[in-house]
């Protein structure tokens, strides 16, 4: 089962958000966790979702490193790890299956507009 990690970035100047990493293991290639920026904690999500920020694929050895980033970019620190199964993905939304170790969780993402990297994310227990 692909992984899903958490990690919370401490940035020099002190502020942080967290990197919410997705493994996708068919993907051939190093750089291969979709990673969203977050505000809050995805395994968290408040009754309104959140929004988060679609980055560049992230290389699969954030899926186990902590601690300092090269070029000042500060720290990071695994908060959360689990289990995720997308069950179905467009460029548009996903749905995935998420098992963290304190829940189980279906949660939900839609592109906000089309030629943004913004998306809203909602969380419901499972089936």
């Amino acid at each position: 089962m692909p992984q899903t990690v958490i990690l919370q970035h401490q940035l020099p100047n002190g502020d942080s958000h967290f990197d919410w990493m997705i493994d996708q293991p068919h993907l051939l290639t190093e750089h291969r966790l979709l990673t969203f920026r977050c505000e809050i904690r995805p395994d968290f999500l408040p009754r309104n979702g959140m929004i988060a920020q679609m980055l560049p694929d992230h290389r699969k050895v954030y899926l186990t490193y902590e601690g300092h980033l090269t070029d000042n970019r500060g720290s990071v620190t695994r908060v959360a790890q689990g289990t995720i199964e997308i069950v179905e993905r467009t460029e548009q939304s996903m749905q995935m299956q998420v098992q963290w170790p304190s829940s189980n969780q279906i949660i939900e993402g839609t592109c906000i507009e089309s030629s943004s990297s913004s998306w809203r994310f909602i969380s419901r227990p499972p089936e």
